[in-house]
């Protein structure tokens, strides 16, 4: 019999997850982020340049996803002659970028089945998992993001996903090699995207905290050696340009001045862009002090942090996640796959007051939709017909503001209007740290209800 869940069945759920995004995924794509992966691949397969030594400012771990996957499509297309079609606009084939786009939306599907069990784990009935895992599958702004956009969010999520998953497989079954596969896994995630340093921080505080030393040095050992794993090409190659792509992402990458940051309407008070690109790192490794000595405390100081540690450290990784969008200066959209990726486990952790998983779930869902909405207005006409031949609607909204010159008059109102946009989105992540913070008290006392 099916597990019923809202009307929606287990099978159906999935079902529908699948069809809408293959569905989506040929027909659509933001050309500069979909070219980024179609020229790595090219250039790799037809012998040309392999551009992880040269013009690759990504983690090397989705360069080697994305050859992978590419093959089966140079197979078909380049090998077996089988014909490609350019829908609207694109410059990329349908099935060219279905296959460019697969790592992302087997992620999707991979993150669903995890939380689904990882949820299972942790006490959550089957109806209840079901419900909670949906709140990824079949999120809106999600499947734009992955499907239609094209972005590697996802896939940085199911690694992280799938740390999360064997930490919490080891407790349950009082196993420790759940922690290393845990390692590996929050390091792959670290291969495609930054996040997954911040669950290996977490856990890496709770094994100090424990005082269990000898794991401490065997998950930095693990550690090192995923990271040589990662980079071995370079040091058979040479690491100047590695050095060049590290400096490149800490000064502020790619970023334009009018991209997405809250920081914008400083600008209006003389503060230079490069100070506030400049004062992030300082400013997120003081946080990341700051919770390294609160969660050495909370340990050694209340029980409940010890007889709970999986929902510690699910609570204080969502944190690092949410206080990242806060102090980061670009916080493009597609970042936000992390958040939606880990909030279901907040909302499975029952001993966090009813009220508190309340609010914490009305403001996740509506801002899924508010982003959804966002990504569709922001992007949609560039994503459907090709952003080569048809600029996507922000760009033609910002010509009507003098376009890129930054002498014009226009761009200070068109930074006025996205500043204020941007600054309502980081307060609803300063709400959503408040709410975590009201979790993490709440496990602290004996008085939390459901």
């Amino acid at each position: 019999m099916l597990e019923e869940s809202g009307g929606l069945s287990f099978r159906l759920s999935l079902l529908l997850g699948v069809v809408v995004r293959l569905v989506i995924a040929p027909f659509t794509g933001y050309g500069f982020d979909i070219e980024v992966l179609k020229f790595a691949a090219r250039t790799y397969y037809e012998g040309t340049e392999i551009v992880l030594f040269k013009n690759w400012t990504n983690p090397p771990l989705l360069y080697y996803i994305t050859l992978f996957t590419y093959s089966f499509y140079f197979l078909l297309h380049d090998k077996l002659g089988i014909p490609d079609f350019y829908p609207f606009a694109h410059g990329t084939g349908a099935l060219e970028v279905l296959f460019l786009k697969l790592p992302f939306i087997l992620s999707d599907i991979l993150i669903f089945l995890l939380l689904r069990r990882s949820l299972s784990l942790l006490g959550v009935d089957k109806n209840e998992s079901l419900t909670l895992s949906n709140l990824y599958l079949l999120n809106p702004y999600v499947i734009l993001i992955s499907a239609a956009h094209g972005m590697w969010d996802a896939l940085a999520s199911f690694f992280l996903v799938l740390g999360v998953y064997f930490l919490i497989k080891s407790r349950v079954n009082a196993s420790q090699r759940g922690i290393y596969y845990a390692t590996l896994a929050f390091m792959a995630s670290f291969g495609v995207k930054w996040i997954g340093l911040a669950s290996l921080f977490v856990l890496f505080t709770l094994l100090i905290a424990r005082k269990a030393y000898v794991q401490v040095g065997k998950v930095v050992l693990t550690s090192l050696a995923s990271l040589l794993l990662l980079f071995l090409p370079f040091l058979v190659y040479g690491y100047e340009y590695l050095f060049q792509v590290i400096a490149f992402r800490v000064s502020g990458g790619s970023s334009p001045l009018w991209g997405s940051s809250h920081f914008q309407l400083l600008y209006f008070f003389g503060v230079s862009p490069s100070l506030i690109e400049s004062l992030f790192v300082p400013l997120y490794l003081g946080f990341l002090l700051v919770v390294f000595v609160l969660l050495l405390y909370l340990y050694r100081t209340y029980s409940s942090v010890r007889q709970l540690e999986p929902q510690f450290f699910l609570l204080f990784t969502l944190l690092l996640i949410t206080v990242f969008y806060i102090l980061y200066y670009a916080p493009l959209p597609q970042l936000f796959v992390w958040f939606v990726a880990m909030a279901p486990f907040f909302l499975a952790i029952k001993e966090i007051p009813k009220a508190v998983r309340g609010r914490f779930q009305f403001n996740f869902l509506l801002f899924s939709l508010v982003m959804g909405m966002g990504v569709l207005v922001g992007k949609g006409i560039a994503v459907l017909f090709g952003s080569v031949s048809v600029p996507s609607s922000w760009e033609n909204f910002f010509s009507l503001f003098g376009g890129e010159d930054p002498s014009h008059p226009g761009l200070t109102y068109f930074l006025l209007l996205r500043s204020m946009l941007n600054i309502l989105r980081a307060i609803f992540f300063m709400y959503m740290v408040y709410l975590i913070g009201k979790g993490i008290t709440s496990l602290l006392t004996d008085d939390a209800n459901d």
